[in-house]
């Protein structure tokens, strides 16, 4: 996007700071400028690297292309109104408002001609506040919305746009009024219901309170009159919202006190269905070889309708590319330059289940050759062909749920990710392995299996992976540990799906 001589943000906060943070590493600005109440503010954005300069004076937003107003929600259009004498022509203003109707009429009414306003507003940000809390990555894989209503200019809209898609952010246009029933549901009626959670638990019980808890009522943290400005400013909709609630809370209270099991499961199932239809969530399962991942992955990404990603057959895959192509396996190079070009893929076909895609052809069949296994510590030891299939396994689980099988999955590539941590008896990893190789042809199986030697594999690979300098085998602290030794599928399935 075309650079900006100069930004001013007024209100260094958490928002303001981390959008200065991104503006300056992607210098989409010559001069970031804040603008705060306190001369420490100032003082500490600049030291963190979020503005240039900085003032306590609204005059000094002279000369600015762009303003964004980044102060609570009932200061926002009185701000607007202040800075209107300081302003040249061709400026843009937006802000991080969160309710958007009434500030957007309101700010159209009185700006002059040739300054054009496009309200904004990040779902992004913490119950912490100040500059203090500023990160660069606060926006990343969030989604903003934009106004536009009749009196937006498409030229200012455009540019907004530009500025947050550098953030990381997905874009949203809607109208203020679709945003302000929208945020009632999603943000404003939580941080009201987390503030009842609160304010009806007796103070002697407190003390005992846990996770799930502390969870459910971790926004109620929030800057009281922040939330206090945007209950008054988007009154009609959250009084909607809340009488929705109310409703579905007198529900569960009376089928409580009538005993009435059914209903009770009922209501519980049905909202468990809507958040996994409607949450994009990644299933992220990893452990050692042979305690039930591939398969267990498959069947769970089938009965939950998700994608389903291997990457230890990403890692085979690009091993029999190599193969083919006659690499030199030491030719750390050549691997890498041959990994850059190579794209993968899964697709999930009734009757093979979830098939591999290497650069489009199917390849599934020939990924468990005994001479891919032996080989493809080559290329999975190399970070330069890791940070390669990161890339490809982001891309792969964009926008879409996902089971991800494999080493990293939780740790690196899907952080967020509901974690689980599969292991099994190195017995009954041996003898699973046993029962694959004899189900495959005499091509790709290799001399007769041995179980005696398939154990032992099983304990050097398992050695190998753990001490390996580039994605080890670990379980990761927040993973749900299952051990599959004496379990069915079935029963593992239906495990992980019990601690969803």
């Amino acid at each position: 996007m075309k650079k900006f001589n100069k930004i001013t943000i007024i209100g260094t906060g958490l928002i303001g700071g981390s959008l200065g943070l991104v503006i300056k590493r992607k210098r989409l600005a010559k001069e970031v400028f804040g603008i705060a109440k306190h001369q420490k503010t100032i003082e500490e954005a600049i030291k963190l690297g979020a503005i240039d300069k900085g003032s306590l004076k609204l005059r000094d937003v002279r000369e600015s292309e762009l303003i964004i107003v980044c102060t609570p929600v009932g200061e926002i259009v009185h701000t607007v109104q202040k800075i209107i004498p300081f302003l040249s022509q061709g400026c843009l203003i937006t802000d991080v408002g969160s309710a958007k109707k009434r500030i957007t009429q309101e700010i159209e009414k009185i700006l002059p001609r040739g300054i054009h306003f496009v309200g904004g507003h990040p779902l992004a940000g913490s119950e912490k506040r100040g500059i203090e809390s500023a990160r660069i990555e606060l926006f990343a894989n969030s989604v903003t919305f934009l106004i536009k209503s009749k009196g937006t200019d498409i030229t200012a809209l455009k540019k907004i746009e530009q500025l947050w898609e550098e953030t990381g952010s997905r874009i949203k246009i809607i109208s203020a009024a679709m945003h302000d029933k929208i945020v009632a549901e999603i943000s404003h009626l939580p941080h009201i219901a987390a503030v009842g959670l609160v304010n009806s638990a007796s103070n002697r019980y407190l003390k005992y309170a846990a996770k799930g808890w502390k969870d459910l009522t971790r926004i109620a943290l929030s800057d009281v009159l922040l939330r206090k400005d945007i209950c008054l400013d988007n009154k009609e909709e959250i009084g909607r919202a809340l009488g929705g609630f109310i409703e579905h809370l007198i529900i569960m209270r009376d089928l409580i006190q009538k005993g009435n099991s059914q209903g009770i499961t009922k209501e519980f199932k049905k909202a468990r269905q809507k958040k996994l239809k409607q949450e994009r969530i990644i299933i992220a399962i990893d452990g050692p070889a042979g305690a039930g991942k591939s398969v267990v992955s498959q069947k769970l990404a089938a009965k939950l309708g998700f994608g389903y990603l291997d990457t230890g057959a990403m890692y085979r895959a690009i091993t029999l590319k190599a193969i083919k192509q006659k690499i030199d396996l030491t030719n750390e190079a050549r691997l890498i330059k041959m990994s850059q070009q190579t794209e993968i893929d899964f697709v999930f076909k009734k009757e093979k289940g979830a098939v591999l895609l290497l650069d489009g052809k199917d390849v599934h069949r020939e990924l468990r050759k005994e001479e891919i296994t032996n080989k493809v510590f080559y290329l999975a030891k190399l970070p330069k062909i890791r940070k390669r299939m990161v890339s490809l396994q982001r891309k792969i689980g964009e926008g879409r749920d996902i089971v991800a099988e494999g080493r990293d999955m939780g740790s690196v590539v899907f952080p967020q990710a509901k974690k689980f941590y599969l292991d099994a008896s190195i017995k009954e990893r041996a003898k699973r392995r046993y029962k694959q190789l004899l189900t495959q042809p005499l091509g790709l199986r290799g001399e007769k299996p041995s179980s005696k030697k398939i154990e032992q594999d099983i304990k050097i690979r398992d050695k190998k992976d753990s001490e390996r300098k580039v994605a080890p085998l670990k379980r990761v602290k927040d993973a749900v540990y299952i051990d599959t030794t004496e379990m069915s599928i079935k029963q593992v399935v239906k495990r992980i799906l019990d601690n969803l």
